[in-house]
């Protein structure tokens, strides 16, 4: 399965940079988690062979799994 990789940033024009908002594999998701109009959204990359599922990756683990408890 191939999967975009969808970067949300924002933008601080007084101090003429810009942060990582989040991360996202759904554009839509992306899209929603813009907050104002200096929110800014960006592809970073198509990759290939990408799991859709959790218990589809080989070496995945959670380092806080206590905090996962009801999730």
């Amino acid at each position: 399965m191939e999967i975009t990789i969808w970067l949300v940033g924002k933008l601080n024009p007084r101090e003429k940079t810009w942060d990582i908002i989040d991360i996202f594999i759904r554009e839509m998701n992306a899209i929603e988690a813009c907050e104002t109009s200096n929110y800014f959204i960006a592809e970073l990359a198509t990759i290939g062979n990408l799991p859709e599922n959790l218990d589809d990756f080989d070496d995945l683990y959670f380092p806080f799994e206590e905090s996962m408890e009801g999730c």
